[in-house]
């Protein structure tokens, strides 16, 4: 199919047939003129984050040292208080 942007409202009822109703993929698909991959992409997101669209990158804090590196850094900064990072 052809990008399209679709309303909130049809993937909530994408979903809403899906779960609610247990229509199949494909009847759903037809029904609303979008594609199955794009329905299983709406519930994936709506199980992993809780709605149907995932979170804009711009709201996920990416972590780049996981938490065992970040306390060794303050551990190290602690230790030797005349160490500074800079950039």
């Amino acid at each position: 199919m052809v990008y399209q942007r679709i309303s909130r409202d049809r993937k909530e009822r994408a979903l809403y047939l899906l779960l609610e109703e247990g229509w199949d993929l494909e009847r759903i698909a037809v029904a609303l003129g979008v594609s199955s991959r794009s329905i299983e992409q709406w519930e994936a997101n709506y199980d992993e984050h809780g709605h149907i669209n995932p979170p804009h990158q711009s709201w996920v804090a990416l972590r780049l040292l996981d938490q065992v590196m970040t306390d060794e850094i303050h551990e190290l900064l602690a230790e030797t208080r005349h160490c500074y990072l800079t950039r």
